[in-house]
C-alpha cells in the first residue's frame, strides 16, 4: 500500500477566500510524463521458448576437413579429422516486481480528476521489469552460463570477448567498416559471422556524425527509414549497409589515463548469435512480464506481483561480435 500520501492543508485550498469571493483551484488533467520508457535490444535478438530451468545448445567450432586431391588411378581417401563441437547450457533467470492498491485511495483516484493513473501505473510496472530485462542484457552482473554467480544475466558488454581499441585518426564509420572487414575475412572452415547491426551510446553516435559531416566526401553514414516513422543512421560496410541502435544503457566511462575524455564502446554484432530463451509451461509463456493478482488483504489492499523468466546467450563470442573502445 502506498504509504506516500500528501494530504493538503484544507485552510489554503482556496485561490481566493475573501468577502464575497470564493475561487478553488483547477488543475490540468493530463500528468505530464517525459519518462523515457524505451528498450532497444531486447526486441532486435532472437527468442527461443524452454520448458526447462536448464537448457543446452551446441556450437560447432571446426569442420572435419578430410577432402584432398588424389590420383583416380590409385584413390585412398583418408578420414584423420573429426568435427569439433562444444556443448553449452545456462539457466533460466527471472526477474519480479509488486504493486498494491489502498482500497478507499483507489476508489477516490478512480472518482477524481486522474483515474486513468491506476492503470499507467500498472503498465509502468510492467514496463519496468522490461527495463530492468534491457539494462542486464547488456550489463547484466553474472558471470557464466554454466554456474550462474549471481541472479542476473550475463551480460554482453562482459561475455563478448573480442575486442578491438579504434584510434583517433581515422574516424569512427572508417574503423567501424575495417573492422567489419577484419571479422569476415576468414577462409573456408574458420568460424564467420556477419554483423548485422552496430550499438552505441547516443552520444557517440553524434560524435561518428560530427566527424563524417566534416569530410568533403561523406559516402559511409546516411539515414533510412526502417519502418514508417523510425527512421535510423546506417553505415556503409563491405556487408551492405548496417543499421545503428543508439541506445543510453551503453555507457560512457570517463577514460582512466585521461578523466577529460570518455571511452566509448561500440558494439558491432551478428544478432542472429544472441538468443533470448523465455520460459513456457504448456498454458503460459513468460518471456514477457505476467501479472498475477494475490487478492484482498485483510486490509482491503489489492496485491499484484508481476514475473517473468528467460535468459540472455551470446552464441560465439569470441569470433561473432565485437566490443570496440573509442576514447575522446
Amino acid at each position: 500500500m502506498n504509504t506516500n500520501v500528501t494530504k493538503a492543508s484544507f485552510a489554503n485550498i482556496a485561490d481566493i477566500n475573501n468577502g464575497h469571493s470564493l475561487v478553488f483551484p483547477e488543475v490540468d488533467p493530463i500528468v505530464k510524463d517525459i519518462l523515457s520508457r524505451d528498450t532497444q535490444i531486447r526486441s532486435r535478438i532472437q527468442s527461443k521458448p524452454e520448458g526447462l530451468e536448464t537448457f543446452r545448445w551446441v556450437e560447432q567450432t571446426g569442420l572435419g576437413r578430410n577432402a584432398a586431391f588424389s590420383d583416380p588411378r590409385s584413390i585412398a581417401p583418408t578420414a584423420p579429422n573429426a568435427p569439433t563441437r562444444v556443448e553449452k547450457l545456462a539457466k533460466i533467470k527471472c526477474i519480479t516486481s509488486r504493486i498494491t492498491y489502498g482500497f478507499f485511495d483507489s476508489a477516490l483516484t478512480r472518482n477524481g480528476t486522474f483515474s486513468y493513473i491506476l492503470e499507467q501505473d500498472m503498465r509502468d510496472a510492467v514496463a519496468d521489469c522490461l527495463g530492468v530485462s534491457n539494462t542486464a542484457i547488456y550489463n547484466g552482473t553474472d558471470t557464466s552460463y554454466g554456474t550462474p554467480t549471481t541472479n542476473q544475466y550475463y551480460g554482453i558488454m562482459t561475455a563478448i570477448t573480442q575486442t578491438a581499441t579504434f584510434n583517433t585518426t581515422e574516424t569512427l564509420a572508417e574503423q567501424i567498416g575495417t573492422e567489419i572487414a577484419r571479422m569476415i575475412n576468414k577462409k573456408f572452415g574458420v568460424a564467420k559471422a556477419v554483423p548485422t547491426a552496430i550499438y552505441m551510446n547516443p552520444l557517440t553516435a553524434d560524435l561518428m556524425a560530427k566527424q563524417e559531416a566534416k569530410k568533403a566526401n561523406n559516402m559511409r553514414l546516411f539515414t533510412n527509414t526502417i519502418v514508417p516513422g523510425a527512421t535510423v543512421p546506417m553505415i556503409q560496410t563491405m556487408v551492405g549497409a548496417l543499421p545503428v541502435i543508439v541506445d543510453p544503457e551503453i555507457t560512457l566511462a570517463a577514460n582512466g589515463t585521461d578523466p577529460t575524455k570518455f571511452d566509448h564502446k561500440i558494439l558491432i554484432l551478428n544478432e542472429d548469435q544472441i538468443t533470448r530463451h523465455y520460459f513456457v509451461d504448456g498454458q503460459r509463456s513468460y518471456g514477457d512480464p505476467v501479472v498475477f493478482k494475490l487478492g484482498l488483504t485483510e486490509s482491503l489492499v489489492d496485491d499484484y506481483v508481476i514475473f517473468m523468466a528467460d535468459n540472455v546467450v551470446v552464441n560465439y563470442p569470441d569470433v561473432a561480435h565485437v566490443i570496440a573502445t573509442y576514447t575522446a
